[in-house]
């Protein structure tokens, strides 16, 4: 080792200890680029090092730094304060640069304590010595080498140069290394780092410990000088730009080059700068960018980088791919062949890097290299056969230098092959693209490879990377996001599919290979198609020969000056004048004019002043006549949120579900916006190389569930690159020319000459002579690294091109090729290899002259290889070549002028109009979706369009002539063909030729798809609105009779800041903002329209764009609306609070309080220059400054000169409208409607000019005329419209069933029984014509109606004549369905009880009744009653018979009684007696009551059975069979019978009857509705009477009921109803119940009542416990509970028309189905106070019965929460359950 006073001349000026630690770590020394960096540095020169990978650069840049750190004084490190940043343009490299920091700065401060304690440095090893003297030698077991070529040296050369000497992995080096730190003693230098990652508590503590060296990214440096964190950045020296080539070339570069002039204001001196790249051209570009208005030493490597890059093409033809087996298929493709040959490379190595220049082809290719493997080794044991099975593959693969060295002497022998599957097992795969593409994951052990990209999660992507440092992952396939300078270990190879975008993207990729001092990086290039072999050439040799593509700054980027100029305004008040020389110090804005400069400072203040822009809120206040820029509220934290350049795109996360977490992480990833569209839930989609099955897809994420072993389909990720640029054009082009030239031709014998590759025949057939290359040009393929397949395919393709059309595309030749379709039309291939960016905007021209010549709209399309379109065979000659040909100053004009109507435009306004803050989302850190801010832009865009330079827009087509088209490099193209030094070659084929199928390709692809792109950006309006159409469709009135007044009134309201909520906060900038929006506005108008800030009004926070607002108010209902007063003539309608209003006492001094707080505030703002005093239409108001200039030029109002013309710049003026026109614009957009008189008066005009300016506004599309008098601004009318047609919806928005059942039981009488005869002569007429059972009107359906029924009421009815009854037998029944079936089970049931007891049915005939009718004897729908017949005539069977026929009726409904009543059994007598058999008798009793009682113990007959001691009418002397037919005969003889004839009326008659009969009970017909009611023929037999009701205007068709079915019939008083039972009980409704004997708004129902509908045609809802008994049970309550049954006695409560509660006949079971604990107290308190009733009218079976609850929804009752609950409600505990209290 050499000693520490070794003589480098770069070492001079640095510590002992420093050196002796570098000589220690490297004992070879500096290399030449270290030591000129050092030199540079030492002289405090600012320095750009440009040097290949692994050179050991970016140890250079620090260790001077470091050296210096350590030199401090100790007064120095007690300062707090950064002294060197070091800036990343990756969070990934920072986190990777702070990790391999920690080793030299441990290394350098050990060998200074050797220094201190020993008085000679420490300059032991840090290998095997340092690490056994910290204990840690014996647990890894370190051997350092140091030298070996072969190994990975990190970014300082020694990040990852100790292997374990077993061979086996190291587990943990970075905590080994933190062991090592923490073992020092003495002073520390301290490293952080901040980056977007960085948590809250980090970032606190390192702005209050701050480090010594911190490292960040550009956005966090932005953050950190625009917050408090700016104070730690006072004491940098030195700032270290890494990978600067990223950066410079782009905004992001141009955002941090203002970062480091804003930096640079905060230090006493500027700090010194180091830039550190590998892939820079032109050199002096970058320093430029990296120095500014400072000078910059570069310091470039004396050789340039000479990677081992091949080009390989596994196969030997690849215009005839031979067929692959996959999965037991042939397939033709390319991608099996590469992904084996890939596959044999990963075995061959020790690690291997493969990257992809898409996420999709980063997916697929991992999944199928993992399917390739486990297919080749399911059933391998072990690892050496697997190895040796790989020894004869290599020879059929395109390799690179030494790959069989390296595989014999470097390859790893572990291949981590265990836990794969016992067998090996085909998996099918897909070699197709985008949608239709799926994959079958191997399951997890058999993953060979792993994906990194940028949709995968960060914690996924770290996990991939850690594994691949460790050396336990043999593969990664990758995009960019690995291609900067990360350590990721000894990679010994990396694979490129198809060829890289760059020369230098190329260079990044293959540098992560060897990535060591002295390392040569490997390489290989794969194609995929035969057109990638020529860039495949040019980008290798490229690579070889360092020529990489010259970087372009971009200059005067408008909107990141907007954005930096807020976020330095936000931290400090600024002058503007020293902010412009700030930014002009930085290179992009070297040259930036003072007027773009002011431009911007006008958008940011608000100068530019319109109606369309009265909402944009000005980010920053300029003061002109003192020149300093302020800051506005909020200025900071929008400059915070909204901070960086890069673009939202709207993606979305994909998350876990809830709980669902692996690992602690729920993130697995992000998708596109458009790729989560064109999923569905329940897709299987693969993401990171492992399947998601997509769970839901919401509004702000994707939530996925992983599965294995899946079928999952690959995201379609939609998008290209930036394009080739012209410079990397030319440079194909010039290979391409060198190329041609190189192709002979000869005939005979001279063919034999030279070397001449293998053609596939079918490709050369056309080729009558035999081609010839040179051997020169076949020896520069071989030196760019071709190997030979790649070579004879390169050659073949360029020769079929040559002779298919003539000559080959250069940068001196164009060809224009032209060839018929198979529909005759006409396809044009231009080809030409200057890149995209150059052929964009020519399709553009050339399109266009399409239009104008040929009166055609062409589809084109433009690649990085040419142009391709299409003409109909209708256009005669075909065009030529001066189709394409373009004067140059013609072809600027006419891009330029197009540019602003392209889709293109659009998108990048959008994201300028970001990056310039004017679009702010509502919701910082959260997605925002990509239509949300097309939207916004959109208004933005629109607006913009009034101004002639308005700067987004300027910078928008800036960007897109300049950094997306190259303009520029276009015009020069036209100029060297005007110059005839570049020819243009036509060319007609008979097919397309090699060079034109892939343009036709994606000329296909992009119109196949053009559809397929639903959010395809479009200029839209937001509103259009043909009122001429809507009023035809709406009559003569015009649109103003569709809108609701009140709404109206609620929208102008909040329009003119006057409704609650919508005032301002009374300060200064608030009422600035309330003036630029409103326009100019009284004193007494400016307190109406503000309120104290301490908090006693909510203020509306600025949230974008008024057009979200507007949505979000629209959701809203307001409460009440301002009632507009009369007015006089002339006077203005405008709401003008507090003129003239009368106050009193205390009120009058608030007033002049709240008016003098106002005034001064109107003062100060007005010393300040922002607002100014007029005078408008007699009043005095006061404008905002903006505004002077119009109101002066329209209304020649006096106005300071200052304000007559702000910053004296016209440009802020709009263009479009006159002055007059745009004050009016603003009146209208904040007013609902206006008038020509209310604009005339508003600004003291005549009424003529008025109307005038409103027509003109309405004829350019500004405003609408909604009729004679009103106009409307389109958006306002948007917004009154939707929501006058929110509450037009809300009208007849389909209610509740529940208020349907509180409708019914009201006209029932049911929720209020009435009492008395006439409440039983109601419900007879409410009921008539209605067919039930016999049983169920005395014991069901008359006592729930009339609280003290009683069966004289019904025969003193009857007997009156007002009632007569009409039996039918259950043959005779006419009812549908469910209703027959019901009634025939209900008279074999009446025979049935009556056995059961022991007695017999009375008998005449043997026939019981079955159903009865009631009519009023005037009823339409009532049988005529004819002559009095008696049993003397007909005899008492026949009269009976002719009463259940319905032909024969009686003036008392006692026979049906007697009929009904069942004959009662002797008791048997038994000798001996238990004592508890009274006990058990009560028992039975109550068994016995509870299923054949009435309802439940209604006290009346159930089906022809009564309880024992019943009523007193139910009592008959005799028993037996006998008595019963005497107990009917003596009924029969009692009363007078007469003939029943038919209703004397006509069918039509019958049926309308009917419909109104139904519509009096349920207010409601449907089908539903008709087949409850027993209706014959059902709803099929009412439609006819119904439409032609409907026809008469009589009833109203629609769906009104929720679940009644789409068709459904009601009258509009009951709709009306209907909406008032829709909402809950007021208080008088609970008021009027009180006064019942009910429960308020419950009910008890018998499930057979007519009335109820629950179970016919409303279905139960689920069972559900309240959630206060649920919260207390000790189990969970069971599921899967029994249904309802509508088993006689069965009964449902009803809680405000919800069905509550079910009770059966016997009460053991109940159903409860309220989750809301009241209602289930209040169905419990209406059911017992029910059955107390019950039991009033019959005490003997009360005092006998007990009645036991002995389980809710399956819960025992005797459980504690539930025994609660029913003990609160009123009943008791029992041995059973919990007992009914109904009687003493």
């Amino acid at each position: 080792m050499p000693s520490a006073s070794s003589s480098f001349a770069a070492f001079s000026g640095f510590s002992q200890a420093s050196r002796s630690w570098f000589l220690s770590a490297f004992p070879s020394g500096p290399t030449s680029v270290q030591e000129r960096a050092w030199a540079a540095i030492g002289r405090g020169e600012n320095a750009l090092v440009v040097a290949p990978t692994g050179s050991g650069k970016t140890l250079a840049a620090f260790f001077s730094a470091i050296d210096r750190l350590m030199r401090r004084s100790d007064e120095d490190r007690e300062a707090k304060g950064v002294r060197v940043l070091y800036v990343s343009p990756l969070k990934a490299l920072a986190a990777d640069v702070e990790r391999n920091l920690r080793r030299p700065l441990a290394g350098v401060e050990r060998a200074a304590r050797g220094l201190r304690e020993f008085g000679e440095p420490d300059d032991r090893g840090e290998g095997a010595e340092l690490a056994r003297e910290l204990g840690v030698a014996e647990e890894t077991g370190l051997v350092r080498e140091p030298s070996e070529p072969g190994e990975s040296g990190g970014e300082f050369g020694i990040g990852s140069s100790a292997v374990p000497a077993s061979g086996k992995a190291r587990t943990n080096p970075v905590g080994k290394t933190r062991a090592i730190d923490a073992a020092f003693e003495g002073p520390r230098t301290s490293v952080g780092m901040r980056t977007g990652d960085t948590p809250a508590k980090e970032r606190r503590r390192l702005r209050v410990n701050p480090p010594d060296i911190l490292i960040t990214t550009p956005e966090s440096l932005y953050l950190m000088l625009t917050s408090e964190a700016r104070k730690t950045l006072g004491a940098v020296s030195t700032v270290i730009v890494d990978e600067i080539h990223s950066l410079a070339g782009s905004k992001r570069g141009t955002h941090l080059a203002l970062s480091l002039e804003r930096l640079d204001g905060l230090l006493e001196e500027p700090a010194q700068r180091i830039g550190l790249s590998a892939t820079v051209s032109p050199a002096r570009t970058v320093a430029d960018f990296l120095g500014g208005s400072r000078p910059v030493t570069i310091v470039e490597a004396e050789s340039a980088a000479n990677p081992d890059v091949a080009v390989s093409v596994p196969v030997a033809d690849m215009a005839a791919i031979p067929p692959a087996s996959v999965a037991g298929q042939m397939v033709v493709s390319m991608w099996p062949h590469i992904e084996r040959a890939i596959l044999d490379h990963v075995l061959q190595h020790r690690t291997t890097v493969v990257f992809v220049n898409s996420r999709g082809a980063c997916e697929r290719l991992t999944a199928h290299l993992n399917e390739e493997y486990a297919n080749r080794f399911g059933g391998a044991e072990g690892s050496e056969a697997g190895a040796d099975g790989f020894a004869g593959s290599a020879a059929a693969v395109g390799s690179v230098e030494s790959v069989e060295a390296h595989r014999q002497t470097q390859g790893r022998p572990g291949l981590g092959r265990k836990g794969l599957p016992a067998g090996p097992e085909a998996y099918r795969q897909s070699w197709g693209s985008g949608d239709s593409n799926y994959s079958t994951p191997p399951p997890e052990p058999t993953v060979i490879a792993k994906a990194h990209h940028g949709s995968v999660s960060k914690e996924q992507r770290l996990a991939v990377e850690n594994e691949l440092k460790s050396g336990s992952l043999r593969c990664v396939v990758a995009t960019a996001s690995l291609e900067l300078g990360i350590d990721m270990g000894s990679i010994d190879l990396v694979l490129q599919v198809a060829p890289p975008p760059s020369v230098a993207s190329g260079l990044q990729r293959i540098g992560r290979a060897n990535h060591a001092v002295g390392g040569r990086p490997r390489g290989a290039i794969y194609p995929v198609e035969r057109a990638h072999l020529v860039d495949a050439a040019v980008t290798a040799e490229g690579m070889r020969t360092g020529a990489i593509e010259e970087t372009e700054l971009v200059a005067n980027a408008l909107d990141v000056l907007a954005q930096q100029t807020v976020a330095a305004v936000s931290v400090e008040e600024t002058p503007a004048d020293r902010w412009f020389e700030t930014v002009r110090r930085a290179a992009p804005y070297a040259a930036l004019p003072r007027e773009s400069f002011d431009s911007v400072l006008e958008l940011l203040s608000g100068a530019y002043a319109c109606a369309d822009l009265a909402d944009f809120s000005p980010r920053i206040v300029w003061d002109r006549e003192a020149g300093v820029l302020r800051a506005r509220p909020g200025a900071q934290r929008l400059a915070v949120s909204f901070s960086g350049t890069i673009p939202d795109r709207g993606m979305f996360p994909v998350v876990l579900p809830e709980g669902a977490e692996e690992a602690g992480r729920r993130r697995v990833g992000e998708l596109d916006e458009e790729m989560v569209y064109e999923s569905r839930v329940g897709d299987v989609v693969t993401l990171g190389t492992s399947s998601w099955q997509i769970r839901e897809i919401a509004n702000d994420r994707v939530v996925v569930d992983h599965v294995s072993g899946r079928s999952s389909r690959l995201p379609f990720w939609r998008g290209e690159g930036p394009g080739r640029p012209a410079s990397a054009g030319a440079a194909k082009g010039a290979f391409l020319r060198e190329a041609e030239a190189s192709l002979k031709f000869a005939s005979g014998p001279e063919a034999a000459g030279g070397p001449r590759p293998a053609a596939n025949p079918e490709s050369s057939a056309g080729v009558r002579s035999e081609p010839l290359v040179s051997a020169s040009f076949l020896s520069r393929l071989e030196s760019a690294g071709l190997d030979e397949s790649a070579r004879e395919n390169l050659v073949s393709l360029l020769l079929e091109q040559k002779a298919a059309t003539g000559a080959i595309p250069s940068d001196e030749t164009l060809v224009l090729e032209r060839c018929r379709d198979e529909n005759g039309s006409w396809r044009f291939v231009l080809h030409s290899p200057m890149g995209r960016r150059v052929h964009e905007p020519w399709a553009m021209a050339i399109r266009e002259r399409i239009r104008r010549v040929a009166k055609i709209e062409p589809q084109t399309f433009a690649s990085d290889d040419g142009i391709a379109f299409q003409l109909p065979a209708t256009v005669g000659r075909p065009p030529g070549a001066e189709l394409v040909v373009f004067d140059a100053e013609e072809l600027r004009r006419l891009v330029t002028s197009q540019i602003g109507g392209t889709a293109l435009f659009a998108a990048r306004f959008r994201e300028c109009a970001a990056r310039a803050l004017l679009t702010p989302s509502s919701r910082p850190g959260r997605r925002t979706p990509l239509w949300l801010q097309r939207l916004r832009a959109g208004q933005l865009l629109e607006a913009s369009r009034q101004f002639r330079n308005f700067p987004v827009s300027v910078e928008a087509a800036r960007e897109c002539l300049q950094d997306v088209y190259d303009l520029p490099a276009l015009a020069g193209l036209m100029e060297r063909i005007e110059a005839r030094s570049v020819r243009i070659v036509e060319a007609e084929t008979a097919s397309p030729s090699p060079f034109a199928r892939p343009l036709l390709f994606g000329y296909t692809g992009a119109f196949l798809y053009q559809e397929d792109l639903p959010r395809a950006e479009r200029r839209a309006r937001l509103l259009s609105l043909d009122p001429e159409a809507i009023a035809s469709l709406v009559g003569d009135g015009g649109v103003g009779q569709v809108l609701d007044e009140s709404v109206l009134a609620e929208v102008e309201a909040e329009l003119q800041r006057l409704a609650p909520g919508r005032q301002v906060r009374r300060d200064a900038e608030a009422v600035a903002d309330l003036l630029r929006r409103l326009g100019p506005l009284t004193l007494e108008g400016v307190a109406a329209r503000s309120v104290q800030s301490d908090g006693d009004a909510p203020f509306e926070r600025e949230e974008g764009d008024s057009a979200v607002r507007a949505a979000r108010e629209d959701a809203a209902d307001s409460s009440q609306a301002d009632v507009e007063r009369p007015r006089q003539d002339g006077e203005s309608r405008f709401l003008r609070v507090g003129e003239g209003s009368a106050r009193d006492g205390q009120e009058e001094a608030a007033a002049r309080s709240e008016r003098e707080a106002v005034r001064s505030l109107l003062e100060e703002l007005a010393q300040t220059r922002r607002i100014v005093a007029v005078r408008l239409g007699g009043r005095e108001c006061w404008a905002g400054a903006e505004d002077a200039p119009a109101l002066r030029l329209a209304l020649g109002v006096d106005v300071p000169e200052w304000a007559a013309e702000p910053g004296g710049s016209p440009r802020t003026s709009a263009v479009s409208r006159s002055p007059l026109e745009d004050l009016l614009l603003r009146c209208a957009r904040t007013r609902a409607r206006i008038t020509a008189a209310d604009a005339a008066a508003e600004f003291g005009i005549g009424r003529a000019t008025a109307a005038e300016a409103l027509e003109s506004l309405a004829e350019s599309g500004s405003l609408m005329r909604i009729d004679d008098a009103h106009w409307m601004e389109a958006s306002v009318f948007a917004r009154v419209r939707n929501r006058s047609l929110a509450r037009a919806r809300a009208a007849i928005e389909p209610v509740r069933p529940a208020a349907l059942h509180r409708l019914v039981l009201e006209r029932a009488g049911i929720d209020l029984p009435g009492r008395g005869i006439d409440a039983l002569a109601e419900a007879i007429s409410l009921m008539e014509g209605v067919w039930l059972p016999a049983s169920l009107w005395e014991s069901v359906v008359f006592p729930a109606r009339v609280a003290d029924y009683s069966p004289g009421m019904l025969d003193e009815l009857i007997l009156s004549g007002d009632v007569l009854w009409q039996a039918r037998s259950s043959g005779e029944s006419g009812r549908a369905g469910s209703e027959a079936s019901r009634k025939g089970k209900e008279s074999g049931r009446l025979a049935n009880d009556a056995s059961q007891t022991g007695g017999e049915p009375a008998k005449t005939d043997g026939a019981p009744v079955g159903e009865v009718a009631f009519f009023p004897t005037d009823s339409p729908l009532a049988p005529a009653a004819g002559a009095a017949v008696s049993a003397g005539d007909v005899g008492w069977e026949d009269l009976w018979k002719l009463a259940r026929e319905g032909a024969a009726t009686a003036l008392s409904f006692e026979p049906v009684r007697a009929c009904l009543q069942p004959r009662a059994a002797a008791p048997k007598k038994r000798r001996v007696t238990s004592r508890r058999s009274r006990r058990y008798a009560a028992f039975a009793a109550a068994r016995a009551l509870s299923a054949e009682a009435p309802g439940i113990a209604s006290g009346g007959t159930v089906q022809g059975r009564q309880a024992d001691n019943a009523q007193p009418w139910q009592s008959s002397p005799g028993s037996g069979a006998a008595a019963g037919a005497e107990r009917l005969e003596a009924a029969m003889a009692q009363t007078t019978w007469r003939h029943l004839r038919p209703p004397r009326v006509s069918a039509e008659e019958a049926a309308v009857a009917m419909v109104e009969s139904l519509l009096d009970r349920y207010g409601v017909v449907s089908r539903d509705i008709a087949l409850a009611a027993g209706v014959p023929g059902g709803m099929a037999s009412l439609t006819p009477v119904l439409r032609r009701m409907e026809d008469a205007g009589a009833v109203l068709r629609g769906t009104f009921v929720r679940g009644l079915g789409p068709v459904q019939y009601a009258e509009k008083g009951t709709l009306d109803a209907l909406r008032s039972f829709a909402e809950p009980p007021g208080d008088a409704d609970v008021r009027a119940a009180g006064e019942g004997d009910s429960e308020p708004g419950a009910a008890v129902l018998d499930l057979r009542d007519p009335a109820c509908l629950v179970g016919r045609g409303v279905p139960w809802p689920d069972p559900a416990l309240p959630s206060q008994i649920g919260e207390r049970l000790a189990a969970a309550p069971p599921v899967g509970l029994p249904d309802p049954s509508r088993r006689p006695g069965a009964a449902v409560v009803l809680v405000d028309g919800e069905p509550a509660l079910y009770a059966p006949e016997n009460m053991k079971a109940l159903l409860c189905y309220t989750p809301e604990t009241a209602a289930f107290r209040s169905a419990l308190r209406v059911l017992t106070e029910f059955l107390r009733r019950a039991g009033a009218r019959d005490p003997g079976v009360a005092a006998r019965k007990r009645t036991v609850v002995e389980s809710v929804n399956g819960v025992s009752a005797l459980e504690r929460a539930m025994g609660d609950a029913l003990a609160e409600a009123g009943l008791a505990r029992d041995p059973r359950g919990m007992r009914f209290v109904v009687g003493p």
